[in-house]
């Protein structure tokens, strides 16, 4: 009976850490994910300026207001036409 309860003692701190621990790691990677799609939606916008600038530096003339209206420009501008 005396080994039983230091056991007992064991495994329930034991259960205690592991609990505690799976909260920290859940709070951990919450953070991180939420960090994780901030970096992503950063990341398109970095690309399409970068699209924008591009563009720019080809034909100054252009009108570069978005991504979508130096896309069409440029590839309007390179686009074979059939004849």
């Amino acid at each position: 009976m005396a080994v039983d309860v230091p056991t007992w003692i064991t495994a329930i701190a034991t259960i205690g850490l592991l609990a505690g621990a799976a909260i920290y790691v859940v709070k951990a990677f919450g953070g991180q994910a939420k960090e994780l799609a901030i970096l992503a939606e950063q990341n398109e916008r970095d690309i399409a300026e970068r699209h924008r600038a591009q563009a720019a530096r080809c034909s100054p003339g252009w009108k570069t207001s978005g991504p979508a209206s130096s896309l069409a420009a440029l590839c309007s501008r390179h686009t074979p036409t059939a004849s």
